[in-house]
């Protein structure tokens, strides 16, 4: 039997390895259309993991929340496209995206019962991440 401190230090080794980059930042492929912008929240792999976050925690959650935490969350992201476009700047990019990550994360497997404004509030404060901090890095960030 192979031991489990062997088994994690294979997987972290193999993922790793196969880490590819994000291509999600500004000047890692088409960035400047319409069509980019709207595609963006559909191809990084943080986007889809706080997207999956929230509905999970909506879901467990039930009620209202099942419609008010989506929703919150894509009015938040579409605030945070208008603060990309507008170029504000943002300080400790990458680090903050992994804290909205793991954040909303931890929400969904602790099931955190919040009631459904201050879960309106917490999904405000991390969903318009991501859009503005890619549009104003100012250059390609890889993780």
């Amino acid at each position: 039997m192979i031991p489990a401190s062997t088994k994690r230090t294979a997987l972290a080794a193999i993922l790793f390895l196969a880490a590819v980059p994000a291509e999600a930042h500004v000047g890692a492929g088409s960035t400047s259309s319409f069509a980019a912008g709207f595609a963006h929240p559909l191809s990084g792999l943080d986007h889809m993991t706080v997207m999956i976050a929230v509905g999970l925690w909506a879901a467990m959650k039930g009620g209202k929340a099942v419609w008010a935490w989506p929703l919150a969350f894509v009015g938040a992201m579409l605030a945070g496209g208008a603060l990309g476009m507008l170029h504000v700047p943002v300080s400790f990019v990458e680090p903050a995206i992994l804290a909205s990550v793991v954040a909303l994360g931890l929400l969904v497997a602790l099931a955190i019962d919040l009631p459904v404004p201050a879960g309106i509030a917490v999904i405000g404060l991390f969903a318009p991440r991501p859009c503005p901090w890619h549009r104003s890095a100012g250059k390609c960030r890889r993780f």
